[in-house]
């Protein structure tokens, strides 16, 4: 007996493993929208459950930050400005400088949240912590007291800072 409209069987996690890929083979269905349909019947999770959990076990890869680098900055030694989601979460990496203003990012739509979100940075300029925003265009500006230091010599710290696409509860 059919439990979804993929036709397929009660799923339990013993299906789930061993079944359902061989039940795809030749097929026009997409495996992850298979695959998360039986581990929803299976667990009893959500789809967002389950991303969350998938995205702690699995490591994405990062996605160069460059392109997206707006107002002077630029990347400045050791790790590349990047990003990555995992588990609906984006995370940030690398050192960038020199911007002549403190829009830093203009982020892709991938990476942009649904509503405003609030980070730390830390800036050159400041020895601690300066806040800073992700806008739902993107935009990634630093709004600490004197805005955070830009220019030829300043220089922000991106790792470390993670924010989530979707408000409510984060990882």
């Amino acid at each position: 007996m059919a439990t979804d409209h993929y036709n397929l069987p009660e799923p339990t996690m013993d299906t789930l493993i061993h079944e359902y890929p061989d039940m795809l083979a030749g097929s026009n269905r997409r495996i992850d929208d298979v695959l998360y349909q039986a581990a929803t019947d299976a667990t009893g999770w959500s789809q967002y459950a389950l991303e969350q959990l998938i995205g702690a076990v699995i490591d994405p890869p990062w996605t160069d930050l460059r392109p997206y680098l707006v107002n002077g900055w630029e990347h400045y030694q050791g790790s590349l400005p990047a990003f990555r989601i995992v588990g609906g979460m984006v995370e940030l990496q690398g050192f960038i400088r020199s911007g002549t203003t403190t829009t830093l990012l203009n982020m892709p739509p991938s990476a942009s949240p649904d509503e405003l979100v609030w980070i730390s940075l830390y800036n050159r300029g400041d020895s601690n912590a300066v806040p800073a925003t992700v806008d739902t265009a993107g935009n990634v500006e630093m709004n600490g007291v004197g805005g955070g230091e830009s220019g030829s010599g300043a220089w922000t710290v991106l790792t470390g800072v993670r924010y989530p696409l979707k408000p409510g509860p984060s990882a």
